[in-house]
């Protein structure tokens, strides 16, 4: 009779692991738009973004991710005539987009992204699951504008559904000679 509960249990535990394992990942796929209100970033950034959104295009081996981001001009630009940012020399302020490619099977990519002095500058990914959350990783090492030593910068996003899934909570580590900055911003779909 033990020996009969004992398999029993056995067996249960194992059918629970199987069906734990066989559940899908979450599909992030979409357009998110970024609510600065409820998002937890510095008041620089508050003061700086316009306006950003991200378009994931998920498949079963890998997700596309293309972040848009409008920058408000700073207090000192050029203005028009009229007192609107412009005057022939503002400073661009987007909307400036950058897509990255992040594959399932565990294995680092290699993309290209705009650096420093308007070069372009190699850009690792990788991702992982950690459960029902995905964490992508970038990883960037450019010399800084003014020369001097390389830098190295890498950025680790946790993205998380939650509530009715329409709502995405995106933790991001950066991790800088300088130290680690960490914020989550919060982005709902459109």
């Amino acid at each position: 009779m033990k020996k009969h509960i004992l398999f029993t249990t056995i067996l249960s535990l194992l059918l629970l692991a199987v069906s734990a394992s066989a559940q899908t990942t979450p599909n992030f796929a979409g357009t998110w738009t970024l609510d600065v209100a409820k998002s937890r970033i510095s008041d620089r950034e508050k003061a700086v973004i316009a306006f950003q959104s991200i378009t994931a295009v998920q498949t079963d081996k890998d997700i596309s991710v293309t972040t848009t981001t409008k920058r408000v001009p700073p207090p000192d630009a050029p203005k028009a005539a009229d007192g609107t940012p412009g005057g022939g020399a503002a400073p661009a302020t987007g909307p400036f987009s950058n897509t990255f490619a992040f594959t399932f099977d565990g294995k680092e990519t290699v993309a290209s992204a705009p650096g420093p002095n308007g070069k372009s500058m190699p850009v690792k990914t990788s991702s992982k699951w950690e459960g029902s959350k995905l964490v992508l990783t970038t990883s960037r090492t450019h010399a800084p504008r003014d020369g001097g030593a390389e830098i190295t910068t890498v950025t680790k996003e946790t993205w998380e559904l939650v509530g009715d899934g329409k709502t995405l909570i995106i933790r991001r580590d950066q991790t800088t000679p300088e130290g680690t900055t960490t914020t989550a911003r919060v982005y709902t779909k459109s």
